[in-house]
This record gives C-alpha cells, sequence and structure tokens, in this order.
C-alpha cells in the first residue's frame, strides 16, 4: 500500500518535492492511516483537528487523543472547537462543512502549507456517487470525490476501506472509533451500511469496478465542459449580462443540459432552466438568490439583481448649463438652449418648453413608483413601467432608459422615447430646450 500511494501522490501530481501539508485528522482509521504514510514516507506535515463539541463529550475525547499525538510526534497542531449549540442548527452537516474548509484555508494559508489533506477512499467515493443517484445529479454531480480541488488533496482514494483496515492491522496504528458513523441517523451511512453492503456481496469487487466508472464518468464530465465551453454563439456575456439566443439554443440536442452547464454558475436550477425552455411569454422572470433571467422576445437575458437595483435607484447627473452628456458607452444626449421649435424635426429630437430657465436639471435611472403623463396622453399619469409594457420594449430598451427630471424631481422627458405632456412646447413657452439622442461614433 505503501508504494501504490507513493505512485498515486505522483501519478495526481498532488505533493511536489519539500511541500508542507496540513492533514485534516479526526482521529479515526483512515486519518490516522493517512499520517502513518506521511510519517513513513517523511512528507512534512502539520495536524488540524476540528472538535465539533457533539456526542456527549466523545469528541473532546477524539481531540485529546489527537493533541497527544501530535505532541508525541513534536508535530504541529492546530485546534478549531465548534460551539455545542451549532449542532442543534439546521442543515449541520453542510453548514459545518463550510466551516471545516474555510478554517483549515485560513490556517494553511497562514502558515506556509501547500495542500490541505483529507482521508477519503474509494468507499467514500462509491457512497458520494450512490448519493448522487438519489438527487437526480447529471455528469458532474456523478463525477465522485476529485484527488485535488483548490487546496484540498485526497492522497487515499486510490485505497478501499478493505485496504486501509489491512494497513492499520499491519501496523497497529491506534485510532478513534467515532459511535455516530455507526448510525442511520445519516443518508451517507445509510448508504455505507446497506447499499453498498448489498453491493460487495454481488460482487466482492464492486469498490474497485464502480471507481473506474466514476473516473470514466468524471473524464466524460470534463470533455463535455471543455466542448461547451468552446461554443460562445449561443450564450454571450455583454455589458454585464448574459444573453441567450432562444432559437439557437432549441435547434441544439440536450438543450436544457447545455444550458445548465453554461448558466449553473447562476444558481438556477434543472427546473428553472426546464421552465425557461418552456416559457413561450415575453417578459417572464425567474429568480435565484443573485440572478434574475428574463424571457425577452427571442432571447434569455441574465442580470444581477443587486447590480441592476442600484444602477436604477444609484446613477443622478446634474445638468448646470446646455451641452452633451455621456449616458453609457454607446450614447449620449445633447441639450440645447433652443430660441424656436423647429418644424421637420428628426427623430432622435425632441422639443421642451418652459415658463423660466429651468436649469439645472438631473438625468438618473428610473425607481419604483415613477409616473408621468406621455406626449399626446389624456388623463392620469402614467406609471414608467406601465409605459414600458405598453410600447413593448424590450430588456435591453429598458435598461438603456434615462429620465430627465426638474428641480422638484418631476419627469420631464422618458430618453429616447417620449417627453412628458406637462413640458410640451406651447405660445406660452418661454425657454425652449431641444433635446438630441446621440449615438457615440
Amino acid at each position: 500500500m505503501n508504494q501504490k500511494f507513493l505512485q498515486y501522490i505522483e501519478q495526481e501530481k498532488l505533493i511536489l518535492n519539500g511541500e508542507k501539508v496540513l492533514i485534516a485528522v479526526s482521529g479515526g482509521k483512515d486519518s490516522m492511516v493517512m499520517v502513518h504514510l506521511f510519517k513513513a514516507n517523511n512528507i512534512p506535515y502539520g495536524i488540524a483537528h476540528i472538535n465539533h463539541s457533539t456526542r456527549n463529550g466523545e469528541s473532546d475525547i477524539d481531540a485529546k487523543f489527537v493533541k497527544d499525538f501530535a505532541d508525541a510526534h513534536n508535530v504541529e497542531y492546530y485546534e478549531m472547537v465548534f460551539d455545542p449549540s451549532f449542532s442543534n442548527t439546521s442543515n449541520f452537516q453542510a453548514k459545518a462543512r463550510s466551516r471545516r474548509y474555510e478554517w483549515l484555508k485560513t490556517i494553511a494559508e497562514a502558515n506556509g502549507y501547500a495542500a490541505i489533506a483529507t482521508g477519503h477512499h474509494q468507499n467514500d467515493n462509491i457512497e458520494t456517487f450512490i448519493m448522487g443517484l438519489l438527487r437526480s445529479a447529471g455528469t458532474r454531480g456523478l463525477s465522485g470525490i476529485a484527488p485535488r480541488k483548490e487546496l484540498l488533496i485526497r492522497p487515499l482514494l486510490f485505497a478501499t476501506r478493505e485496504e486501509i483496515n489491512e494497513y492499520q492491522e499491519e501496523h497497529n496504528i491506534e485510532y478513534r472509533e467515532d459511535s455516530s458513523n455507526t448510525s442511520h441517523k445519516y443518508l451517507r451511512n445509510k448508504v455505507r451500511h446497506t447499499v453498498l453492503k448489498v453491493l460487495k456481496q454481488i460482487d466482492e469487487l464492486a469498490v474497485k469496478k464502480m471507481n473506474e466508472s466514476i473516473r470514466l464518468i468524471a473524464d466524460s464530465n470534463d470533455l463535455l465542459e471543455y466542448f461547451i465551453e468552446q461554443e460562445n454563439s449561443i450564450v454571450k456575456k455583454e455589458n454585464q449580462l448574459c444573453i441567450i439566443d432562444l432559437k439557437a439554443l432549441k435547434c441544439i440536442p440536450a438543450a436544457s443540459t447545455f444550458l445548465w452547464f453554461k448558466i449553473n454558475e447562476y444558481g438556477f436550477t434543472k427546473s428553472d432552466i426546464n421552465d425557461m425552455l418552456d416559457s413561450s411569454r415575453s417578459g417572464a422572470t425567474f429568480e435565484s438568490t443573485n440572478y434574475k433571467a428574463t424571457i425577452d422576445r427571442d432571447k434569455i437575458v441574465i442580470e444581477d439583481i443587486n447590480k441592476v437595483q442600484q444602477q436604477v435607484e444609484g446613477i443622478c447627473i446634474e445638468i448646470h448649463e446646455a451641452g452633451t452628456v455621456n449616458l453609457d458607452e454607446n450614447s449620449l444626449v445633447k441639450i440645447t438652449i433652443a430660441d424656436h421649435l423647429e418644424f421637420g424635426k428628426k427623430d432622435n429630437e425632441e422639443y421642451l418648453g418652459f415658463n423660466a430657465n429651468p436649469l439645472p436639471l438631473k438625468l438618473r435611472k428610473r425607481k419604483s413608483g415613477d409616473t408621468f403623463k406621455p406626449l399626446g396622453m389624456k388623463g392620469k399619469n402614467q406609471k414608467i413601467k406601465d409605459f414600458i409594457v405598453n410600447n413593448k420594449l424590450s430588456l435591453e430598451e429598458k435598461n438603456k432608459l434615462w429620465l430627465l427630471v426638474d428641480q422638484k424631481d418631476e419627469i420631464i422627458s422618458v430618453i429616447p422615447h417620449r417627453i412628458s405632456d406637462a413640458f410640451k412646447v406651447t405660445p406660452e413657452s418661454k425657454f425652449i430646450i431641444k433635446l438630441e439622442y446621440l449615438k457615440h461614433k
């Protein structure tokens, strides 16, 4: 097993000569065997232990066992102790896993460790695979435990539980038995003690064979992701937006799988993606924690909710005199003091009438509750939101809207679409402003 250990480290390029590794040691058989292998091969290492403060004091005994070992062998030792109440929080295992990694990463980076080693082996890999099947995981979720992921390395992934047991017995390695490992409270334990047991009864080489299949799935997934990443005509990222060509997308096989690989980073589920593809209603929206996807005619547009909110409510430009103002990287607005209203105005021009010099004015983005009376409209003011819907503005057009407002924050013009009826030029107008919407050359 020692030779296989060294071969696997070299094969997967897990540890380079002279690198120091932080080993996550629970005190259980797997981690203590790993420590023995590191020590036997003179690989520099330190020990990190997480005391979860659980199992009626058993975890404290585990912590003492690991610390005593580190002290006896003059090894650097680090310990994290969870508050006892933390074990009562919802989704304890997932939250504890996240906390463990963040702490281990902090310790490793602060103390010059090149990697963090955990004691996962082939049986753990099978358990993870089966749990993925029960979650309807795709190829990524069925790719098992990676030999390396960021700082984390798994030097025992070449070995089965039986091989680890043999090595422990051969070298008489002391360890602590975690009583929770026999409990059927957790899904992993149920898989370990029932499903995996039956599989090994069917074929004693089941663990080895299934690990070979998992490796093939992982390789296939890597290949799939590589080629999907090369395809950039259907999904494009521009101006902080992700824009998906729906027509082109629906022409390829397994469109939902393709789209999931492209946009899962935005937090949308497979169910969300299927609903997006099934939706034919322009304007339909889907939200993840931080992103919103909108069906916009023949496109899906994904935008960052927080950035959009900042854009909508956070930008304001003051205008103190005539001149040009950049609206964005593609467009600008030109304000000119006019003597009279010119007939035959161009489509990108508007004239505004006032009783007195209205300067300074402001250009801002829309905010909730904004209303104005579109030129030619009779009756009540119209919400900007309704104006957008009634004029069938695309999401891109909606995001490019600017509002010209007076000192009382009354909307003068929705640029570049319509001025307010309250600011049209009349015979009584004493001050006229010419508004031009232009594109950058």
